[in-house]
């Protein structure tokens, strides 16, 4: 008997849907994280992946829920590249078009790396690094090619770029339009936008000045000027109402942890 076409990629869709899972758990602790220690129930160094990593590895089978997000992870970085692959969101075959693709594969490989790290910490053979320091080795690596301070320089517009991009989405609210709406009742549509704009609005803060810390290391020639998540969390926290700032941001990365969750549930990942 012939496969049923619909059930041929089932295999694919659980793989995206684990890996919306895996972003749920990492986002909302991340937020919830950055909220304590916002009111000084956290250390700082604890606002980044890793940390929310060691976070999970802390609790009652640790290793067993860190081994199913580093899983999570992995599995979201393959389905990226079938967006990318087989243009699951329709990006077209012009330019503009490839350049999204690209951004698939990019973000891919770059959550994979973070399912790999928690893969070894769950193995015992994290090498311990933070967040922070692989940052600026990256950066002073980069630095130490030829056209390096471009090329540094070029990153930090790109990532001011993608921040843009996240902030054009919670304006627009036009992530639902990739939801399967007609299994969603009106609260969980409405939910869902609150979430993701919220959510989307709080990476758009982050990457912004993740972006803005790589062009000041390209111009600075530093490579300590630049940064990650951490950074930008511990500069947020350092502000005038640095407390309230850093609860605010935390509270949309939670929002968009609750948007990955919906997004687990509803988002169309089945290929046509």
């Amino acid at each position: 008997m012939k496969p049923d076409n619909k059930d041929k990629n089932d295999w694919i869709e659980y793989a995206a849907r684990a890996g919306y899972s895996a972003k749920m758990v990492v986002y909302t602790l991340l937020g919830v994280l950055a909220i304590l220690t916002a009111f000084g129930s956290q250390s700082s160094e604890q606002l980044s992946q890793k940390g929310v990593f060691q976070e999970i590895l802390q609790q009652p089978f640790g290793r067993v829920l860190l081994g199913l997000v580093a899983a999570g992870l992995i599995c979201y970085a393959f389905w990226r590249i079938v967006q990318a692959v087989k243009d699951t969101e329709n990006t077209g075959d012009d330019a503009k078009g490839y350049i999204k693709r690209i951004f698939f594969v990019i973000t891919g490989l770059i959550y994979g790396a973070g399912g790999v790290v928690a893969a070894r910490m769950v193995t015992g053979n994290s090498s311990g690094g933070s967040g922070g320091d692989n940052t600026e080795s990256m950066t002073a690596r980069l630095m130490g090619m030829e056209w390096g301070l471009w090329l540094v320089g070029l990153l930090g517009a790109l990532v001011l770029a993608f921040a843009f991009v996240q902030f054009k989405h919670a304006w627009k609210a036009d992530f639902i339009s990739k939801f399967r709406r007609g299994e969603m009742s009106q609260n969980e549509i409405d939910a869902s936008c609150h979430a993701g704009r919220s959510g989307y609005a709080a990476r758009g803060i982050v990457y912004l000045l993740i972006g803005v810390f790589f062009i000041q290391a390209a111009w600075t020639t530093d490579p300590q000027e630049a940064g990650g998540m951490k950074e930008v969390l511990q500069t947020l926290l350092q502000q005038p109402y640095g407390p309230w700032l850093l609860a605010l941001v935390g509270a949309g990365l939670l929002a968009y942890g609750v948007f990955c969750g919906f997004e687990a549930k509803y988002r169309r990942t089945r290929l046509e």
